[in-house]
């Protein structure tokens, strides 16, 4: 089903008027079954592998024309690799050991365990709650997390607390819907129920001020067919320093007004 949205004036965060409770949430076999996700299948499809391969080529070529390094020794959580390839690619030199990975489906978990990789656990419904203790990483890495958060800003949160003082988070496939509006890739069909908030640069910014972390965007990378992950911002999130200042949100009028009307 779809739901209505409001903007906060103050944030500029386009929420969902008809939250799911997050205690509530079947499982995402349900829904892969449900909505026929022909990517949740095992063995994997030949497709949805080939689809993948297109994206980490597209995802790495950015980080190399941004001159990325990995840490000198990667410690690093996943949420959603969906088949995994990109991960292979990516950290094809990191000891697996120091992978750490959650995927909703079980096709995927198993595909990701027969390439090697043991520390992979089932990412349920609702949000991310740390199983892997009081391992601090350098680098996580975020798909489409939190526009389905039932709380974005505690999400946000628990995972820069997993970070060591260096560390980052990729995010990406996080929908910006400004962009997305402008292209009609959601609109007039709607927007299902299971995004409880809608992001842009600004709402994303203002997110990450209050728990004193910044985000630097890169260009948008190729969407993929399997999903409807159009206009998906990529940006790298560090920890702010000055955590005694208050945060400058964006937030004028101007800006406000522009966000709204998009939403229209």
């Amino acid at each position: 089903s779809q739901s209505a949205f409001s903007i906060c004036k103050n944030c500029l965060l386009v929420f969902s008027t008809k939250r799911r409770r997050e205690e509530n949430m079947y499982s995402m076999e349900f829904f892969a079954d449900v909505q026929k996700r022909w990517y949740a299948q095992y063995p994997v499809p030949q497709k949805y592998i080939d689809q993948h391969k297109i994206f980490s080529k597209n995802f790495i070529n950015i980080l190399t024309n941004n001159n990325f390094l990995l840490s000198q020794k990667p410690k690093v959580l996943w949420l959603r690799t969906e088949c995994g390839i990109l991960t292979m690619d990516l950290l094809k030199n990191v000891d697996k050991n120091d992978i750490y990975i959650m995927e909703y489906f079980d096709s995927n978990v198993r595909f990701l365990r027969d390439h090697g990789f043991n520390n992979v656990k089932i990412l349920p419904p609702g949000d991310f709650v740390n199983p892997f203790g009081e391992i601090k990483f350098t680098e996580i890495f975020l798909n489409h997390q939190l526009t389905h958060s039932f709380d974005p800003l505690k999400l946000t949160k628990t995972l820069l607390d997993l970070l060591d003082d260096d560390g980052r988070i990729f995010s990406y496939n996080e929908i910006n819907h400004i962009e997305a509006n402008k292209i009609d890739k959601h609109y007039p069909r709607g927007i299902n129920n299971f995004h409880n908030q809608l992001l842009t640069k600004n709402s994303l910014s203002n997110i990450l001020k209050t728990n004193n972390a910044s985000i630097k965007f890169y260009e948008s990378l190729d969407s993929l067919k399997n999903a409807s992950v159009h206009s998906g911002m990529f940006g790298v999130i560090k920890k702010d320093v000055h955590i005694n200042e208050k945060p400058d949100y964006i937030n004028s009028e101007e800006i406000y007004q522009e966000e709204l009307d998009s939403f229209r």
